[in-house]
């Protein structure tokens, strides 16, 4: 196996900071986490690895990127009003009723979990 540089290493840290949310694809091992299964990022290792926390499979698999696919959904949010959480789409907020994006990172009613 090719072992990614350091520089390769921080490009992947850039593109998938901790509270990155994934959908895998396909991966490539023995006994793999389901297709289309969604996670959450909260590290990247010295060799590129996601370590994911898989939101309906209970493992600890990680995720090599330039190996198994996944695709980047959103960011991690969660509402601090219901805490519900949004994975880069719209949803109402279960206490106020109030439609919210996700995607805004400015938006004061979310906070990015990490």
């Amino acid at each position: 196996m090719n072992w990614p540089t350091k520089e390769e290493v921080k490009k992947i840290r850039e593109k998938y900071p901790p509270g990155t949310v994934i959908q895998l694809i396909y991966m490539d091992d023995p006994t793999p986490v389901p297709n289309g299964e969604l996670g959450e990022v909260w590290s990247v290792d010295g060799i590129g690895q996601l370590h994911i926390d898989w939101f309906n499979y209970n493992g600890s698999l990680a995720v090599v990127p330039g190996k198994d696919k996944f695709n980047k959904i959103g960011y991690n949010k969660r509402c601090r009003n219901c805490q519900n959480f949004g994975y880069g789409k719209t949803f109402v907020c279960r206490l106020n009723n109030k439609q919210v994006d996700a995607r805004n990172d400015s938006c004061e009613d979310f906070e990015v979990e990490t």
